[in-house]
């Protein structure tokens, strides 16, 4: 390999992230103060923020994808970065706190719409396309990012549990949707 190449292909030597693209980073790390309202409402004080999730959701991914091959694994690795970045601008909104799934949709799709208006071409049609494919779950990838959306969920209340911060009684709808979140996935067997 040539070293003009090299540096190319080394995303450490150069810029390979056109400059625009730093709006819809600077809308995402909104994430890291944006809480999780599902536990608020359980009664976890100072809850993870959507950032820790999806950090918890990434890393469930990058375990549960080793044996896939590259391109699935960096797919699915990505969906789960961007599982939830409209949340940076609609905020974590819980069943009750919408009309339905679609009004849901609906203003995540203009708080995405809103993220990527600055940035370059490419980065628009790449988190577009992951998301649209994630939402669709018509691949691997995109089906494992959701078993592991759930997984995460519930390994969290297990935790809350575990440390006190909250009963039993409080997690159950958690856990139980985290058991029908992954039946058939590769994260099933942690509540068997």
């Amino acid at each position: 390999m040539r070293a003009d190449e090299d540096a190319k292909s080394d995303p450490a030597s150069g810029p390979l992230m056109d400059v625009q693209d730093l709006a819809f980073v600077r809308h995402a790390l909104a994430l890291k103060h944006e809480v999780r309202q599902g536990w608020r409402r359980a009664g976890i004080t100072r809850p993870e923020s959507v950032a820790d999730h999806t950090w918890g959701v990434s890393l469930l991914v990058l375990l549960a994808s080793r044996g896939s091959d590259d391109a699935t694994a960096r797919q699915a690795l990505e969906m789960a970065i961007l599982h939830d970045v409209a949340e940076a601008i609609t905020g974590d909104r819980v069943p009750g706190e919408y009309v339905d799934r679609a009004a849901k949709l609906a203003a995540e799709d203009e708080a995405l719409r809103t993220m990527l208006a600055g940035v370059s071409p490419a980065t628009r049609a790449h988190v577009r396309a992951l998301l649209d494919e994630l939402e669709a779950q018509d691949s691997a990838a995109a089906r494992l990012v959701k078993a592991a959306d759930k997984a995460e969920m519930g390994l969290m209340a297990d935790l809350y549990e575990h440390a006190g911060r909250a009963p039993a009684a409080a997690l159950a709808e958690f856990r139980d949707s985290a058991k029908r979140g992954v039946r058939g996935s590769a994260f099933a067997a942690f509540w068997q």
